[in-house]
């Protein structure tokens, strides 16, 4: 699955690639909450198979900027999805993205 979601007010997903793994880093080094935080981790994160899905974390982007990371987590099948998003720009907090983001993938 490593398809690009569109949504209304040009949201699009883009499944979190190696390459974009130096911007991931720099954006989320900038921020005391992970600064904690080693690159290692993130690379993890991107290789990871979770939900049986070959993309767990997803570049949120507006008109090609990237405003932020979305991500899904299974830790047992059939249970419970956890669900986070990183916001990177505060632009971000104004849309509605449990509308525009979440319900298709429910």
């Amino acid at each position: 699955m490593n398809s690009t979601f569109s949504f209304p007010k040009s949201i699009t997903l883009i499944p979190v690639q190696e390459k974009h793994i130096s911007f991931i880093w720099t954006m989320r080094k900038a921020h005391p909450a992970w600064q904690h935080i080693r690159r290692e981790h993130i690379e993890k994160g991107v290789a990871e198979k979770w939900s049986g899905s070959p993309v767990s974390r997803w570049l949120i982007t507006i008109q090609e900027r990237i405003y932020g990371e979305i991500g899904w987590k299974s830790y047992t099948p059939g249970e419970y999805l956890y669900l986070d998003v990183i916001v990177y720009r505060k632009e971000l907090y104004r849309l509605d993205l449990a509308r525009h983001c979440v319900v298709p993938f429910v």
